[in-house]
């Protein structure tokens, strides 16, 4: 007597189920060194399909057995609710193989077991589909799409933390039309159409759908994606005693970010998910026009999450999505720019910028009317024009590392968000509330910046820094 996967729950253990295995895929962390289990796919006659887990001691025992497309008896397995995002499959339970687990390979079983399934959604149909939730809102699934393959472009590289990572991009078409990113080892799966000289459609189907910041707009809130929160900052009022909400910047792999902002009874949820530096898997948010003033990021488009919003942290972390993304201009553009203001004026877009900290003068104390003030000044140099810096108060407690270390050369530093000012007829540079100044970052415009001052016989040979 075998068992329907339809009607296994959480009440017993001796379940045994006659299924197919569609779809293998390991779970690794983030730079693929440590395999942390196996996951599987498994169909049965009834045309029903849950999602299975076996951690590395079991899936060691049973691995040799095991492949894509092939037909198995499971007998004893614990069944679970299934949890987390970007789920493959609805089905409302999980299995997970264990100890007591047996597998039986089925040779000769009549083959009336579908070779897949799929739980496909229109392209025209992604907005509203890109979303669902089980009926406590906390449970996201990823979504199968078919579609003509058209416009594939070349092969691509970039750099990320982890090395080299490919990947390609191409449009999906069903009569509506989608963009689509194939990354590193899936472009295997391309292999067929990119080796195919023959002009004649290929259709393919595509499964777990991750939209991309770039694409976000204002249509609608079912959105997904995943991304790194590179920089976490409170907004306050102008006296700082109110808490407004919380900032976040957002990275995608496609090098792209924007804000986001939480308001406070929403971040309350959230502030013991968030780290900067972190991945998240982030669900169901509105997005709007960005506006105001002094804006970190040169996105047209701003998230505002809500009640609805769930975030995931990302246990394996995407080596793919960068550390940091920065919008550097250079000191002489940040002369024209600052002086192409008219007297008074806020900015739209906040400025970073990238140089060598020198002449660093004592911290001073100036009387106001709010009490002491503390002011701190250096000069940020290029190389080729220098520009001055001034910070007050607690910001000076950013650039404490410089102050306090012993560096073999004088560091340099990526001013983020900092605001290009005239005081006295001078331009400088000073702190809003998202400002960040990070030192000796392993980013490419200050790399860049290093060797040509050392190429220019204005910098020593790279030494190691504290």
């Amino acid at each position: 007597m075998f068992d329907n996967l339809a009607s296994v729950d959480t009440s017993r253990t001796n379940w045994r189920i006659k299924i197919r295995v569609t779809r293998i895929w390991p779970k690794s962390t983030d730079n693929g060194n440590i395999f942390r289990g196996m996951n599987l796919i498994l169909l049965d006659s009834e045309d029903f399909h849950v999602h299975a887990f076996a951690i590395p001691e079991i899936w060691n025992g049973i691995a040799n057995i095991i492949a894509e497309g092939n037909l198995y008896e499971f007998f004893n397995f614990t069944v679970i609710e299934a949890t987390g995002p970007l789920r493959p499959v609805s089905s409302n339970y999980m299995i997970r193989l264990n100890q007591l687990t047996t597998v039986n390979h089925l040779f000769g079983y009549p083959v009336f077991i579908p070779r897949n399934k799929f739980e496909l959604s229109d392209i025209e149909q992604i907005n509203d589909f890109a979303t669902l939730s089980d009926t406590n809102g906390n449970a996201t699934y990823a979504i199968d799409v078919v579609g003509v393959v058209e416009t594939i472009e070349p092969v691509n590289v970039i750099q990320t933390h982890y090395g080299p990572r490919q990947f390609i991009r191409f449009t999906l078409y069903d009569g509506s039309y989608i963009k689509v990113t194939v990354w590193n080892q899936l472009l295997e799966d391309l292999d067929p159409i990119l080796e195919d000289n023959v002009e004649h459609p290929h259709i393919v189907i595509l499964a777990d759908i991750i939209h991309y910041l770039e694409a976000l707009d204002s249509s609608k809130s079912s959105w997904r994606i995943r991304v790194r929160v590179t920089r976490i900052w409170a907004s306050r009022s102008n006296d700082g005693n109110t808490f407004l909400g919380m900032n976040l910047i957002l990275l995608d792999a496609q090098n792209y970010h924007v804000c986001a902002f939480v308001v406070p009874y929403v971040w309350e949820v959230f502030q013991n998910i968030f780290t900067e530096g972190n991945c998240y898997d982030i669900n169901s948010f509105t997005t709007t026009q960005a506006t105001g003033k002094l804006r970190p990021v040169s996105s047209n488009m701003m998230i505002n999450f809500n009640q609805n919003t769930t975030v995931y942290h990302m246990d394996n972390q995407p080596n793919i999505v960068p550390f940091h993304k920065f919008e550097l201009k250079d000191i002489a553009e940040v002369y024209d720019i600052a002086r192409s203001y008219v007297p008074d004026e806020i900015p739209t877009y906040a400025i970073d910028v990238a140089g060598v900290v020198k002449d660093i003068e004592p911290v001073s104390v100036i009387q106001t009317i709010i009490g002491d003030r503390y002011m701190l000044h250096f000069s940020l140099s290029d190389g080729r024009h220098s520009i001055k810096v001034v910070l007050s108060d607690d910001e000076i407690l950013m650039l404490d590392q410089i102050r306090n270390g012993n560096f073999d050369n004088p560091p340099i530093i990526i001013f983020a968000s900092c605001r290009a000012h005239i005081f006295e007829g001078n331009v400088i540079l000073k702190c809003i509330q998202s400002s960040r100044i990070y030192i000796d970052p392993p980013y490419k415009g200050a790399i860049v910046m290093r060797q040509r001052l050392i190429d220019e016989g204005l910098y020593e040979e790279q030494k190691d820094y504290p």
